[in-house]
Formats: C-alpha cells, structure tokens, sequence
C-alpha cells in the first residue's frame, strides 16, 4: 500500500472538477434541449395554425424542423461529455449556434419579415454540420480506441 501524497490530492481535486465541469455542461445541455423541444412545438402549432402567407410558415415549419432535428445532437454531446469533455463541449456549442443562427433566424423572418440577420442563416447552416462532423469524428475516437480488457485475475475483492 503506498502512501496519500499531496499530488494525489491535487489530482483527486482535479478529477473532481472535471467531473462537476461535466456535469453542468450535460446540465446546460438538457435545459437548452428542453428549451428548444418547446419553441418547437410553439413554432409548429404557429405554422400549422396562424393565419401567415405562405412564405412565412414555410419558413417558421423549416425552423421547428430543425429545431427537433438538432435535440438528438445535444443528448449525444451529454452521452459524450463524459469520454470526451472537450470535442463534446465544442460540438454542443456549434449545435448551439446553429440553433440561434438558423432556426431561430428564420423564426423571426417568418413572424416579423425582418431579413437583416438572414445572411447568418447559412452560417447556422455550417454550424450544424460541423456539430454533426464533430460528433462522427467523436465516435471514430471512440470506435477506434481498444476497449480495455478485464480479467478475473484484475478484478479486486475487498476485504
């Protein structure tokens, strides 16, 4: 038995941050999927149900669409954060602003008719696939790391 030393507390305080820094990103994470199943919902009873051209609710059901499509994507980042916290944070955060950027655009062109932000529409665009490429490059991560091995010889009973 070796003994506690100051490094191993330092690294035990680490760990413990990283694992509360995981927890509150899988956290944010499931709030912002929430919010958004909502607005979803909210965006496609409007489109099904208010009396707007045909353009708009084109526009406000492509928004709730994507709204839905993208939810997936955030879960998957949750699953993930806790093997890669990094690449899932950062693929969150490109669904995030793809999110903001293209649906929730669109929704503010279908009810208002103001088009001065539609330039970031595409930019939400590229913001979805680079989350969706995130998440595949994640999983060839994880597809191509050698799972480890247990043995009944490595496991350890207690005393």
């Amino acid at each position: 038995m070796r003994a506690f030393s100051i490094g191993d507390s330092l690294a035990m305080t680490i760990n413990q941050y990283a694992i509360s820094m995981n927890s509150r990103l899988s956290a944010f994470f499931i709030f912002i999927s929430g919010l958004f199943g909502l607005a979803a919902v909210a965006v496609g009873a409007i489109a099904s149900h208010a009396a707007l051209e045909p353009e708009a609710i084109k526009r406000l059901a492509t928004a709730s669409q994507f709204l839905f499509f993208h939810i997936p994507g955030f879960m998957i980042c949750i699953w993930l954060s806790s093997l890669q916290p990094r690449l899932a944070a950062l693929a969150g955060i490109l669904f995030l602003a793809g999110q903001i950027m293209f649906s929730v655009n669109l929704i503010l062109m279908g009810l208002t008719d103001v088009v001065f932000f539609s330039a970031l529409t595409p930019v939400g665009g590229v913001c979805y696939m680079l989350g969706w490429a995130m998440v595949g490059t994640l999983g060839r991560r994880l597809f191509l790391t050698p799972a480890k091995a247990t043995s009944r010889t490595e496991k350890t009973s207690r005393p």
